[in-house]
């Protein structure tokens, strides 16, 4: 789909949920990184999906090996000794290709562990539903039984359908100055205001300035692997299958020759993706990034610039006017509350740069009480988190014990 409709969108939908990635084999960067593209490349094929996804993964993997804390021995350190060898580049471009029309035939094959008892996928609990058990008066039945579609369209599909048919009909015959009269007076007209007073507490994301030790550290985590942008042949066609200009690519005054310009030439749109990426990462203000902008809003270099950023504050005791916004949880809590209120993708925004913080804190020192504390589910939440770190742990020890033989 995506290389049919020119290889034009880059959604911020891989960055958002692989940067726990960051975290299994922590130790390895180039696992890390093979470990991304993989599971990346499920739902994204566009390159900027797949390095924002990358650069907030290896981040988090960074910070988990002691970075960011000591700008002078951040310097010294090879995170991936591997960058250095025009094979593996060559080999992470070609992955690139791969599930596109260029094939990538010459890329690494992801390597996948054994499954134990610890990985293997297990049932979620589901309170109130107990797991293979059926309504009293039914007869249980399973996607391998005759009868188990044709029940599932009789007791659920058809009375859906039944219903969005009958708000279509109405919604056909209300004419449609009434419509929009409803929607324009009554919709959400009981929802209350929010008052944003005057002094938020802190003098905000873009005063407090960037912390010099993680700021280099993503810095350089940038620069790393920014030649997958710079060197990818995976590229938007300037023409769609059906000879339109693609608008992010085109002037809209260029006629269907434009195509062959130098301006937009690969050079060109490799360069052009650097600065933007470059830009969004490290901008001067917040507002610079327009995460509300209804058309990009979901593009996937505003979300993992908006998490470099803010990740790369600075925590400052004369930057606060409310006690709740000092130290490292009131910088935590700052940068998002003024991200969310941005709006946008705030969602997707959140997530990852709430990672990102979350690894450069802790949980301890990190997440705000009153929010951990109010956090639905917990119990759950913090079990499956125990399940996972423990595996991890457990990984991390052979792994060194193998380094020490």
């Amino acid at each position: 789909v995506w290389d049919k409709n020119g290889r034009y969108l880059a959604a911020n939908g891989a960055v958002m949920r692989t940067s726990v990635l960051g975290i299994e084999s922590f130790w390895d960067e180039a696992q890390v990184v093979e470990n991304t593209l993989a599971a990346a490349k499920v739902t994204h094929a566009d390159p900027r999906s797949l390095i924002s996804a990358v650069l907030a993964s290896v981040l988090i993997s960074r910070l988990l090996r002691g970075g960011g804390t000591d700008l002078d021995a951040d310097k010294d350190r090879v995170w991936n000794p591997r960058l250095v060898h025009q094979e593996y580049r060559q080999e992470l471009l070609a992955y690139l290709e791969r599930g596109s029309d260029l094939g990538g035939e010459h890329s690494v094959e992801p390597t996948y562990e054994q499954e134990s008892e610890q990985t293997a996928f297990k049932e979620k609990d589901r309170p109130g539903i107990p797991i293979g058990s059926a309504p009293t008066g039914h007869t249980q039945s399973t996607p391998t039984d005759p009868g188990f579609f044709a029940t599932l369209v009789q007791n659920i599909i058809n009375p859906m359908l039944l219903v969005l048919s009958w708000v279509g009909i109405r919604l056909r015959h209300e004419s449609p100055r009434r419509v929009n009269r409803f929607f324009s007076e009554n919709w959400n007209k009981d929802r209350p205001i929010v008052q944003l007073r005057e002094d938020v507490g802190w003098i905000g994301i873009d005063r407090v300035g960037e912390d010099p030790a993680i700021g280099s550290l993503a810095r350089s985590t940038l620069a790393n692997y920014m030649f997958l942008l710079k060197e990818t042949k995976v590229l938007p066609r300037a023409n769609d299958q059906g000879g339109n200009l693609r608008p992010n690519l085109m002037d809209q005054n260029h006629d269907a020759e434009a195509s062959t310009d130098d301006s937009y030439s690969p050079e060109a749109i490799q360069t052009k993706w650097v600065q933007e990426l470059q830009s969004s990462c490290f901008p001067a203000y917040l507002k610079d990034l327009k995460l509300d902008d209804r058309r990009e809003m979901g593009y996937a270099f505003k979300c993992i610039g908006v998490s470099y950023y803010g990740a790369t504050r600075c925590v400052s005791k004369d930057a606060v006017t409310d006690p709740v916004y000092e130290g490292n949880q009131g910088l935590f809590r700052g940068v998002l509350e003024q991200v969310t209120l941005e709006a946008g993708d705030a969602d997707t925004n959140g997530a990852v740069l709430g990672a990102l913080l979350g690894t450069r804190f802790g949980l301890e020192d990190g997440i705000p009480k009153s929010w951990s504390n109010g956090l639905q589910h917990r119990e759950w939440v913090e079990t499956t988190i125990e399940e996972f770190l423990e595996r991890v742990v457990d990984q991390y020890e052979q792994h060194s014990q193998s380094q020490n033989a």
